[in-house]
C-alpha cells in the first residue's frame, strides 16, 4: 500500500530532501511540512508563519488539530530550533495527557520533557529524529541502543499509527547511518594515530640507526687502520660483528618500526586501545 502524498513529504522532509508537492495537501498538512523545512533552513520567520494561526486557537476536545501527531512534532522542531511556543506545547501536552489515558504517551512525555526544559537531550525514537532533522547528532552509544530497541517494538506494535510508523522506521535509518559514519570516524582516527606513530618510530629508528652506523664505521676504521696497540683481533672481531649487527637490524627495519610503533600506541590508548586500533587498521604488517 503506498503512503498519502502528505507521509511522502513528510518522510522527505526527515531525510534532509526538499518538498517535491505540497499544493495537493489539505488542511494542516502544508503547514507541517513548511514548518519542517524552516526549521531545516533555520528560519525562524518561515517556521513562524506556518505554526502562528495554531498557536492562537482555542484547544478543545473537539478541534481534530489538537491530536494531531505530526503537527505537535512539527512544533516540537520548532521549539527545539527556535525556542518559540513553548506555552503552546505545553497547553496541548498537557490537555492531550488528560484526554488520551489509554492510548501510549511516550511521544507526549517526551513533548513534555522538551516544553519543560531549557536543554534539548535525545532520549527516544521521537527525540532521536528531531536530533537528526535538527542536525544535532547523538553520540551516546546507549540513548542510540534504546532508541532502535523502542524503534522496533513499535514497528511490531498492534496498535501502532501512522505517526508512530514513520518515525520508527527513520529512527532505524538514523542510527544505522550514526553507526556506519562512528566506525568510518573510528577508522579514520585509528589510522591518523597510525601513520603518526609509525611517522615517529622511522624518525627515532632512522636517528638510532645513523648513530649505530657511525660508530661502527669509527669501530672499523679504528680497530682496522688505526695503530697497533689498539687493534687486537679480539676488537677486530667485534668490529666485524657491530658491523653484521647493523645490518642486520637494516635489514629488519620495517619490523623494528611496527615495533616501535606498537609500543608508542600501546603507551598513548593502553593495551585495550591498542588491540581496538589494530582489528580497526590492520596492522600486521610483515
Amino acid at each position: 500500500m503506498e503512503p498519502s502524498p502528505f507521509i511522502s513529504e513528510f518522510n522527505r522532509v526527515l531525510r534532509g530532501l526538499d518538498a517535491s508537492d505540497i499544493g495537493s495537501l489539505r488542511s494542516r498538512e502544508p503547514d507541517c511540512i513548511l514548518a519542517l523545512l524552516a526549521c531545516a533552513r533555520n528560519s525562524r520567520k518561515d517556521a513562524c508563519e506556518a505554526l502562528s494561526p495554531y498557536s492562537n486557537r482555542k484547544i478543545s476536545d473537539e478541534a481534530e488539530w489538537v491530536h494531531d501527531d505530526f503537527l505537535l512534532f512539527a512544533f516540537l522542531c520548532v521549539l527545539v530550533r527556535f525556542g518559540d511556543f513553548r506555552e503552546t506545547v505545553e497547553k496541548l501536552v498537557s490537555f492531550r495527557r488528560r484526554c488520551e489515558q489509554s492510548r501510549k504517551l511516550t511521544f507526549l512525555q517526551d513533548a513534555e520533557r522538551i516544553a519543560q526544559s531549557d536543554q534539548f537531550t535525545a532520549t527516544s525514537m521521537f527525540t532521536v529524529v528531531i536530533a537528526d532533522l535538527l542536525e544535532r547528532p547523538v553520540n551516546d552509544p546507549a540513548v542510540l541502543r534504546q532508541a532502535h530497541q523502542e524503534a522496533v517494538q513499535s514497528m511490531h506494535g498492534q496498535r501502532i499509527n501512522a505517526f508512530e510508523e514513520v518515525i520508527a522506521s527513520r529512527c532505524q535509518e538514523v542510527v544505522a547511518e550514526l553507526s556506519i559514519n562512528s566506525e568510518m570516524s573510528s577508522s579514520v582516527v585509528a589510522r591518523n594515530l597510525w601513520k603518526r606513530c609509525r611517522f615517529a618510530a622511522a624518525a627515532i629508528y632512522s636517528s638510532c640507526l645513523a648513530v649505530v652506523a657511525m660508530a661502527t664505521v669509527w669501530l672499523v676504521w679504528l680497530y682496522f687502520f688505526g695503530s697497533e696497540e689498539s687493534s687486537t683481533w679480539a676488537e677486530k672481531l667485534i668490529a666485524v660483528g657491530a658491523t653484521g649487527l647493523v645490518f642486520l637490524v637494516w635489514a629488519s627495519r620495517q619490523r623494528v618500526r611496527v615495533a616501535i610503533a606498537h609500543f608508542f600506541v600501546r603507551v598513548l590508548t593502553g593495551a585495550a586501545g591498542c588491540r581496538a586500533m589494530c582489528s580497526l587498521v590492520g596492522t600486521h604488517e610483515k
